[in-house]
């Protein structure tokens, strides 16, 4: 195993004004190949997660580092200039684009070598551990947490930051190779874009994606408190630009969220208390932290004031899958099937043993295939579907194109559709099918 600790050619000096954006545009507009991309990030210091850093490297230009910070109308137009019409190469990239598509950038194609590791069946993902195992060499994988957004930038994370794209163009090739002797390029090809499509820029911070939100009904007096502690969180940390999670964690707000005001009033004090002295209290603007809190105890006493507009309805015999609403529908916790409804756990274990079978026999981890929301959410709408008034579940081509249709709508991708249908339609037309069409002759 060979070490490295720097690029082969130096460290390269970080590209920041217009002039220097230039030059580095145009070496890579001469190189040929994809280009190789990467950023560093610095979300446990500042406020959202965006670029402090892009390493970008392409055969016959060599590495290039850029500072998005100080001209990102300059970068923009790389866009039209350059990335639009070349293929990006990332390592993980759905980490990475969030913070790309907000400059403006948007690739028309992309490749990703952690989705090739994954078709290939490797075990371990990480860049560093992926070069040891592809190329027997090793690199540094100690700065991923530091702080990227301080300046200037010691040599030793610009050689770290380099080393990240340095190899990324070989071990791709090498992954191709592999995957071609599989028959595994278009089922490769096919990831790399639905990744691509469903890439969005950083967006502004939602208070339903706080852990346990969606089990808060809209309008209830926990939502609005809820609501409003974030919110505020948000605006303080973003003025600061601070991360919200050491300003207040949310896993905080929802535990004082159904709480009465006088409880939720003392425990937000003593949790602020704890962060300005406690044991490892958190020194991030503690100059702060007394107007913080007068704001989130302004922003609870208002909540608590605010009218409530929920509906009170019964409670249902059995709890609600909420992962059904990914898909735009509410279902019964899949925990209550084999009791309550047995045709649709027997169709949830079809797929599950499926799904599995095809893991082992592929060589690749079962979540590459399906995950357990989308395996839920097919053995649900198939049953429900199956034993609908105006659906004959003896038309044997109706039923795999319900089936087919539903895979797609869950999220498989082509590949991963025509692997399940293969392997899981003759079990579900022989267990699922069969009962049903029993049923309803009977």
């Amino acid at each position: 195993m060979k070490r490295i600790s720097r690029p082969a050619s130096g460290i390269p000096t970080v590209r920041r004004t217009p002039a220097e954006l230039d030059v580095a545009l145009n070496a890579l507009r001469e190189g040929s190949g994809p280009i190789a991309i990467d950023t560093e990030r610095a979300a446990m210091y500042r406020f959202d997660d965006r670029a402090y850093l892009i390493q970008l490297r392409r055969e016959g230009a060599g590495t290039f580092i850029v500072d998005p910070t100080g001209h990102p109308a300059k970068l923009r137009e790389w866009q039209d200039a350059l990335l639009a019409e070349t293929p990006w190469l990332l390592h993980a990239a759905h980490t990475d684009l969030p913070a790309l598509l907000a400059l403006g950038w948007q690739p028309s194609v992309l490749l990703d070598t952690q989705i090739a590791a994954r078709l290939l069946g490797c075990h371990r993902l990480g860049l560093s551990l992926l070069l040891e195992e592809f190329l027997s060499i090793s690199i540094p994988k100690d700065k991923g947490n530091a702080d990227w957004s301080q300046r200037p930038l010691p040599n030793s994370m610009l050689a770290y930051a380099a080393l990240d794209v340095e190899y990324l163009v070989p071990m791709h090739d090498m992954m191709i190779k592999e995957l071609a002797e599989l028959n595994r390029l278009d089922w490769y090809r096919q990831e790399c874009e639905h990744d691509r499509l469903r890439a969005t820029p950083l967006a502004a911070p939602q208070w339903t994606d706080m852990k346990g939100a969606s089990f808060l009904r809209p309008g209830t007096r926990a939502a609005i408190v809820a609501e409003a502690l974030f919110e505020t969180r948000t605006k303080i940390a973003r003025s600061a630009d601070i991360p919200p999670e050491r300003l207040l964690s949310s896993k905080t707000i929802m535990s004082l969220a159904p709480q009465r005001f006088s409880a939720a009033k003392r425990d937000l004090t003593a949790e602020f208390d704890r962060l300005v002295r406690g044991p490892g209290a958190d020194r991030v603007n503690p100059h702060r932290h007394n107007i913080t809190l007068l704001s989130l105890l302004d922003a609870l006493s208002r909540a608590h004031n605010e009218p409530t507009t929920a509906i009170t309805t019964q409670k249902t015999k059995n709890a609600i899958d909420k992962d059904g609403e990914l898909f735009g529908s509410i279902r019964p916790d899949a925990k209550t099937w084999e009791e309550d409804y047995p045709q649709a756990w027997v169709a949830l274990e079809i797929l599950r043993e499926s799904n599995q079978e095809l893991s082992e026999s592929l060589g690749i981890s079962a979540d590459a295939i399906m995950v357990a929301r989308q395996m839920k959410f097919v053995a649900w709408e198939f049953t429900q579907r199956l034993n609908a008034p105006e659906f004959d579940p003896g038309d044997v081509d109706a039923v795999e194109e319900l089936l087919g249709n539903l895979l797609q709508h869950a999220g498989l991708r082509p590949w991963q559709v025509e692997l399940v249908l293969n392997d899981a339609t003759p079990y579900l037309l022989d267990e699922v099918v069969d009962g049903a069409t029993y049923e309803e002759s009977s």
